[in-house]
C-alpha cells in the first residue's frame, strides 16, 4: 500500500513539473489522502431496524424456581451489578488518578482489586442470565440505578480515595447480605451461594484491606469531599 502511494506523489510531481509548475506540498498531502481513503473499503451501513428481541424486565424462567421469586432474584441481583460495576469503574478511576508518596503501592493495589471485582461483575451477570433475566449493562444504566454516590470527576488526594472505596464496600456488604437471606427464604440456593462465596466474601476482604490502607494514610489538608 505505501508503495501506490509513493507512485501516486511521483505521477503528481511529474505532472507539474511538465506544465512548468512547482509542487505545493499541501498538494502533495491532499493527493496522497485521496489516494488512501480510495483503496480503503466503504464503511458499513447497518440497515437493520428491528426492534429488541427481548424487553428489558422481561423474565425467562431457565431453572426449578417460582417464577414470582425468580424475578425478585433478578431484580436484586441487577441492583447489585451496578453497585460492583460502579465499584470497579471506582477502582479503576483511583488507580490512574492515584498521586502521593504511596503512589506506586496506591495504583498496584487499586488496580489489583479493579480486576477482582471485574469478576464479580461477570460472575452476578451469568447468574441473572441463569435465572432468565436480563442484566443491565451500559455506563448511563449504571448510574441510573446504583446506589454509590458518585466520586468528582477531578482528582482526590488518597485519604479520599480510600474512604470513598470503604463507604462502597459498605453499601455493597449490606445489599448483598440482605439479599442473601432473602434468597435463602425464596429457596433460590445458587443465588445464595453466589452472594455468600463471590460477593460478600471478596468484598469484606478488600473492605479490610482497605481500611488498613486509609490507616497508614496521612490526613488531606483539605477536606472538601463527601
Amino acid at each position: 500500500m505505501t508503495a501506490v502511494y509513493d507512485r501516486a506523489i511521483e505521477q503528481n510531481i511529474e505532472q507539474w513539473e511538465n506544465e512548468g509548475g512547482n509542487v505545493p506540498s499541501q498538494t502533495i498531502a491532499t493527493t496522497v489522502t485521496t489516494k488512501t481513503e480510495s483503496l480503503l473499503p466503504p464503511a458499513p451501513v447497518c440497515v437493520c431496524r428491528c426492534q429488541a428481541t427481548r424487553e428489558y424486565g422481561h423474565l425467562i424462567p431457565s431453572v426449578v424456581l417460582n417464577e414470582k421469586f425468580c424475578q425478585q432474584s433478578v431484580d436484586n441481583l441487577n441492583q447489585l451489578l451496578a453497585d460492583a460495576m460502579c465499584m470497579r469503574d471506582m477502582y479503576n478511576k483511583h488507580r490512574w488518578q492515584a498521586t502521593g508518596p504511596a503512589f506506586y503501592q496506591l495504583h498496584e493495589f487499586f488496580g489489583k482489586h479493579a480486576v477482582e471485582q471485574s469478576k464479580i461483575v461477570d460472575t452476578i451477570a451469568e447468574r441473572i442470565m441463569m435465572l432468565g433475566g436480563i442484566s443491565i449493562s451500559m455506563a448511563q444504566e449504571v448510574a441510573d440505578t446504583t446506589n454509590i454516590p458518585p466520586p468528582p470527576r477531578g482528582c482526590e488526594c488518597p485519604e479520599a480515595q480510600l474512604s470513598r472505596l470503604l463507604q462502597a464496600h459498605e453499601i455493597t456488604l449490606q445489599s448483598a447480605r440482605t439479599m442473601a437471606r432473602r434468597a435463602i427464604e425464596m429457596g433460590d440456593v445458587g443465588t445464595n451461594d453466589m452472594l455468600v462465596s463471590d460477593v460478600i466474601r471478596i468484598n469484606e476482604s478488600h473492605s479490610q484491606w482497605v481500611a488498613k490502607h486509609l490507616d497508614k494514610t496521612p490526613p488531606c489538608r483539605t477536606k472538601n469531599y463527601q
